[in-house]
C-alpha cells in the first residue's frame, strides 16, 4: 500500500499525456536532428499536440512538412525553423510564436487565431521571412511585436484581422515589404523605426465596420514607399500620421479614400513626396499639418473633401512648411455643398506655403484660400489657378502673400463675396502676374 500513492501518480501522468494535456515538449535532435515529424526528436518522445508549449533550442535547422496540431507556442532560441509546403497548423484559441536569436522561414499557409499577449514577438537578433500566407487574427496584444527583422517576401502575404486590443504590429527595428500586406478592422502599424514598402510591395489597410479611432499607420521614425499603399474607411483619425522628428518618403502611390477625420497628418518630421498622393471622400481635412516640412516633387491630387482640403495650422515657428517644388503639382477639386466646405487651403499661426510649380484649385464650396494669423503664401515661379470658387483668396491677422517676379496668380469665376479680399494689417508683395476675372 505504501507504493499506492506512485502509482497512481505515474498512471495520471501516463493518462493525462494520452488525453493531450498540455506541458513543454522541447527538441532534442536526438533523432534525424532536423524533421519535425521524427518523435526521437522530442523531450517526451512524442510529436507535439494538444497544447504544448513547444521549446527549440540551439538547432541550426529544423523543418517540418505535415500537419501540427493544436499547439499552443512555439519558442526559438538560437534556432533555425524552415515551416515548409505543404504545413499545416490546427492551433487551438490561443497561439503565439516567440524568437529569440532565430530565424522563421514561412514556406506555407501559418494561421495564428487568438494569443495571450502578442501574437508573434521578434527579438532584436531574430528575422522572420515570410514567403507565402502568414494570417494572424484577434491578437490578446500586437498582432507581431518586431524588434528584429520582418521580412515578407515577393510570394509573401501577410494577414492581420482585429488586433482591436493593441494593433497589428509595433516595429521597433526593420520592416521590408516586397509582397502584399492587408490590415483590416484594427488599429494601426506603429512605427518606431525602419519600414520600408519596395517597389513590389503592396499594402491596403480597410477598417470597414470596426470602430477604430487611431491611425491606420503611425510613423514615428522613418517611412519609405517605392510600391503601393491603400487607406480606406477609417472612422475617425487620420489614415497616414507622422510624428515629432519622424521622415516620410514617397516615391510611388498612396490612395486614401472614404470617411475619416483627416487623410494625411503631419504633426513633425519631414513629409517628402516623389510619387502619387491622391486622397478623397474625406469628411474633413485631406492634409492636416501642425508642424515639420511637405516637400512636394511630384503629384497630389484632392477630391470631395468636406472641411479644408489643406490646413496648415498650430505651427507656432517659420519652420512649419508646405513646399511644392518646381515639378510639382497639387489639384484640388471640391465638389461639396457650400454649408458643408470652408477653406481649400487654410494656412494660420505663421505656417508657410511655397509655390515653384503648378496648384490647381476648381470648383471650391467656399473659400479658394484663406492666409491669417501671421501666415504666408509665397508665390516664387509657377501657377496658381483658382476658377470657379465661391470666394477667391483672402488674407486677415498680418497675414502675407508674395508673388515672385515669375510667378502667375489667376483667379476666375468668383460667385461669391470676392475675388481677392485684404484685410487691414496684411502684406501682399506682388511683382509677378496676378489676373482676377471674377
Amino acid at each position: 500500500m505504501i507504493f499506492a500513492p506512485r502509482l497512481f501518480f505515474s498512471l495520471l501522468i501516463g493518462l493525462f499525456t494520452q488525453l493531450g494535456m498540455a506541458q513543454t515538449i522541447s527538441w532534442t535532435g536526438a533523432g534525424d536532428g532536423t524533421t519535425w515529424g521524427d518523435v526521437n526528436n522530442w523531450n517526451p518522445v512524442r510529436l507535439p499536440t494538444n497544447g504544448d508549449h513547444v521549446y527549440i533550442e540551439n538547432a541550426p535547422s529544423v523543418k517540418t512538412t505535415s500537419t501540427i496540431h493544436s499547439i499552443s507556442s512555439i519558442c526559438l532560441k538560437n534556432s533555425t525553423l524552415q515551416i515548409a509546403h505543404p504545413t499545416t497548423l490546427e492551433n487551438t484559441d490561443t497561439f503565439s510564436i516567440s524568437l529569440l536569436g532565430s530565424l522563421l522561414t514561412n514556406e506555407s499557409e501559418l494561421k495564428i487565431t487568438g494569443s495571450v499577449g502578442h501574437a508573434v514577438i521578434i527579438d532584436a537578433n531574430s528575422q522572420i521571412e515570410n514567403k507565402d500566407s502568414l494570417i494572424i487574427c484577434n491578437p490578446d496584444d500586437f498582432g507581431i511585436e518586431n524588434q528584429g527583422s520582418l521580412f515578407n517576401s515577393s510570394t509573401g502575404v501577410l494577414i492581420i484581422e482585429d488586433a482591436l486590443a493593441f494593433g497589428p504590429m509595433r516595429n521597433a527595428n526593420e520592416v521590408d515589404n516586397f509582397g502584399k500586406m492587408f490590415i483590416t478592422r484594427t488599429h494601426g502599424i506603429l512605427n518606431n523605426k525602419m519600414f520600408h514598402n519596395k517597389a513590389s510591395g503592396e499594402i491596403y489597410f480597410d477598417n470597414q465596420g470596426a470602430s477604430v479611432i487611431s491611425a491606420q499607420f503611425f510613423n514615428q521614425d522613418e517611412l519609405i514607399n517605392d510600391g503601393l499603399m491603400v487607406f480606406s474607411n477609417s472612422n475617425e483619425d487620420a489614415y497616414l500620421q507622422q510624428g515629432v522628428a519622424s521622415s516620410c518618403q514617397n516615391n510611388k502611390e498612396i490612395w486614401i479614400d472614404s470617411m475619416g477625420f483627416s487623410g494625411l497628418r503631419i504633426n513633425g518630421g519631414t513629409f517628402t513626396n516623389q510619387g502619387l498622393i491622391n486622397v478623397r471622400h474625406i469628411d474633413r481635412n485631406a492634409i492636416d499639418f501642425e508642424n515639420g516640412t511637405i516637400n512636394n516633387h511630384d503629384s497630389i491630387i484632392i477630391e470631395d473633401i468636406a472641411d479644408d482640403a489643406i490646413n496648415l495650422a498650430n505651427g507656432g515657428s517659420s519652420s512649419s512648411q508646405f513646399n511644392n517644388l518646381s515639378t510639382g503639382v497639387v489639384s484640388i477639386t471640391s465638389t461639396v455643398p457650400l454649408s458643408f466646405s470652408s477653406n481649400v487651403i487654410h494656412l494660420s499661426a505663421f505656417t508657410k506655403m511655397v509655390n515653384e510649380g503648378l496648384i490647381i484649385i476648381d470648383n471650391a464650396g467656399r473659400r479658394g484660400i484663406y492666409l491669417r494669423e501671421g501666415a504666408s503664401m509665397q508665390l516664387t515661379n509657377g501657377v496658381l489657378t483658382l476658377i470657379d470658387s465661391y470666394d477667391g483668396l483672402a488674407l486677415e491677422d498680418a497675414a502675407v502673400l508674395t508673388i515672385g517676379p515669375a510667378a502667375n496668380l489667376v483667379i476666375q469665376g468668383i460667385t461669391g463675396f470676392s475675388g481677392l479680399y485684404l484685410d487691414d494689417g496684411v502684406t501682399l508683395d506682388a511683382v509677378g502676374t496676378m489676373t482676377i476675372d471674377p
